[in-house]
């Protein structure tokens, strides 16, 4: 079972599109832990200190020495492998790791699982669920304390925990819902009750003689006692795309992976022993602890999509092997001491590594960085000056704080985003700023030039996702975020739509009219709806790509002092055609709107589209695909004439 689970999540987090539903294969992990800690914990007749400690003592022997040594190469990683941009990501996320507490975060856009998976940028994003499963683990005894205190009505009173939880799931906001293990008991809950309804029944899952050696290897014997097409027919919705709501068909999961465990432990026959699912149910716990960061890794050097993917498929599965077979078998057979004195090193290890990548990130901040500084016969030299720029504008989380305080918030049932507003104007105009991490990125340019119009100024921003049209992402689709209602709770006087686009650049046929292109419907659908709440509308024009990892590439291009000139168009992906004739079309049909296009400004001085300046070796474009301070510098002016622009038409009305 744990074979086909390790299955759903990787590819899930290798190939969303393909595989939406494959998050289910964490709820089966979290039903499997639930019913082996009922075995584990139910085998001994008193519940004293010495059986509490044997049971922590292997949680501990099972989890820790290979999730520590994992994350002390992923900090290693990010010190030597990775550029330092990923630091900042990384720095919270990492000490949260250690201290096992990656699923208690803050509230906020940049935290929810689907972004973070999207932007492909924290290296420990999944070590959320072993969090939960630790968690679990340290309530799990004084869980089963109570049944006992409770014997006789021991089932109602685990069924009555199992409703009060799934309350808590539905009645909390999504964040705490996903990640919280009090959120998450009631799977748990339900790996219980299919071991108590299967102990009540009188049914042995192992030979009586044989119970008290129940071991981690339990788990190994567990992928061979389920009913074949039972088990397919659960796994399934991992597989495939079936379009039913994340919480039902989660609970449909978590109740039939349940079910298929309690029925499949009646049979001492094995009835599914796939030979590949074993052998990946036997790595899985190293495979799931390794392939995230390989991804990111993979991704932050990604050139080409096939080999990339072949690249992260071959590495992941070396690797699970390599510290499988080589670490986690090996010190499963140590003594208590040994994997005591292990655990302590590797925990002191990757404290003393955090602790470097703190001083790393303080360097970053103490940086200073000067335009004059300039050298055009030095690239190396200027691609370490645009790092250095552009660490400083991520430091600075995209700008907002500085000029724009967070403290926008929406009714009507919005969940909260990257909102923020400002009152410190001395004219007489609401000014919104909308769209994704372009708005906040840009958002500063707007605020500093429209300042003297301005009587209250906000950014509202969801980040991944387009404002004019629906971006094909889970985590845009969701419908939680209704555009409509912060038009109407804001009421702008002016509105500047500022999109990094995705779905807008896809193909459509040019011979037909365009009124029957379903993005530029949608497009004309919300300018009508901006027009008719709104006086003025900007609208920001599309802009080629720049590859993954644009800069990153840039910078180990130069490294050696090599002209950015020599790489030509390769750090730019040609896709912006479509997206900027749609533009265009909807600026015609627009009586209040008005196209911003940098792109005239951004071209170098042969009159290319580079995202660098081919005369100074210096990047216009961070590795996001947001302007870095020196691509802000081109386009400051556009700004300043719109402004100015602004201010002579109102004078004559």
């Amino acid at each position: 079972m744990r074979g086909y689970a390790i299955l759903m999540v990787v590819l899930y987090h290798f190939f969303p599109t393909y595989f939406p539903n494959g998050y289910i294969g964490v709820d089966a992990f979290f039903v499997i832990s639930g019913f082996l800690i009922a075995m584990i914990l139910t085998r001994d007749e008193k519940m004293n200190a010495s059986v509490l400690l044997t049971f922590y003592y292997r949680r501990i022997k099972r989890i820790m020495p290979l999730y520590y040594l994992v994350i002390i190469g992923i900090q290693l990683t990010l010190l030597s492998l990775l550029p330092s941009t990923y630091l900042k990501i990384n720095q919270e996320s990492c000490w949260r790791s250690i201290a096992l507490i990656s699923n208690i975060k803050q509230q906020g856009i940049d935290q929810e699982y689907e972004k973070m998976l999207l932007g492909a940028e924290d290296l420990f994003t999944h070590t959320w669920s072993l969090s939960v499963e630790m968690q679990w683990y340290l309530l799990a005894p004084f869980v089963f304390l109570a049944l006992r205190l409770v014997a006789e009505w021991e089932k109602l009173v685990c069924v009555g925990v199992l409703f009060c939880s799934l309350t808590f799931y539905f009645y909390t906001d999504d964040m705490t819902a996903f990640h919280s293990v009090f959120a998450r008991m009631w799977q748990f809950s339900c790996g219980v009750i299919a071991f108590l309804a299967l102990e009540h029944k009188g049914n042995s899952i192992t030979p009586p003689g044989n119970y008290e050696c129940v071991k981690e290897e339990d788990e190994e014997e567990m992928d061979n006692r389920v009913q074949h097409y039972g088990y397919l027919f659960a796994a399934a919705p991992g597989f495939i795309w079936i379009p039913c709501p994340k919480h039902w068909l989660r609970i449909a999961t978590t109740v039939s992976f349940a079910a298929l465990i309690h029925f499949g432990s009646s049979y001492q026959v094995v009835t599914f022993s796939n030979r590949f699912v074993v052998y990946v149910g036997d790595i899985s716990y190293a495979l799931y602890l390794i392939h995230w960061p390989v991804y990111v890794v993979v991704n932050s050097y990604s050139w080409n999509p096939l080999t990339d993917y072949l690249a992260m498929i071959t590495i992941s599965l070396i690797l699970a092997n390599a510290i499988h077979y080589l670490f986690e078998r090996q010190y499963q057979q140590w003594s208590r001491n040994s994997i005591s004195a292990v655990v302590i090193i590797l925990m002191a290890t990757s404290m003393a590594l955090f602790h470097k990548l703190t001083i790393s990130m303080d360097y970053m901040k103490e940086q200073k960085f000067d335009l004059a500084n300039i050298n055009i016969n030095d690239s190396a030299w200027n691609m370490t000056l645009t790092r250095y720029a552009t660490e400083s504008v991520n430091i600075r989380d995209w700008q907002i704080g500085n000029f724009c305080q967070e403290d926008l918030k929406f009714r009507e049932g919005l969940h909260r985003r990257r909102c923020c507003s400002a009152t410190n104007g001395t004219g007489t105009y609401r000014i919104l700023v909308i769209g994704n991490s372009f708005a906040c990125n840009q958002g500063d340019l707007v605020y500093n030039a429209f300042r003297k119009y301005v009587s209250r100024f906000m950014i509202v921003a969801h980040a991944g996702c387009e404002f004019m049209t629906g971006t094909d992402s889970s985590y845009c689709l969701r419908g939680d975020f209704n555009h409509t209602a912060v038009l109407q709770r804001t009421k702008p006087d002016i509105v500047f739509v500022m999109s990094r686009y995705f779905a807008a650049k896809a193909w459509f046929n040019t011979t037909r009219p365009i009124s029957e292109d379903g993005i530029f419907q949608d497009f004309m659908i919300n300018m009508n709806e901006l027009e008719r709440i709104t006086n003025k509308v900007y609208l920001l024009q599309a802009l080629p790509s720049c590859v993954k990892g644009c800069e990153y590439k840039a910078f180990m291009f130069t490294k050696n002092g090599r002209p950015l000139r020599d790489i030509k168009d390769g750090l730019i992906e040609r896709d912006e055609f479509y997206a900027r004739q749609r533009i265009l079309e909807v600026g015609k049909r627009c009586s209040k709107c008005e196209i911003i296009d940098y792109y005239p400004l951004l071209l170098d001085e042969n009159e290319d589209y580079l995202c660098y300046d081919s005369r100074t070796n210096i990047m216009l474009f961070d590795d996001s695909n947001h302007l870095n301070i020196f691509g802000k510098e081109r386009i400051r002016n556009m700004f300043d004439h719109l402004s100015e622009k602004f201010g002579k038409e109102i004078s004559h009305i």
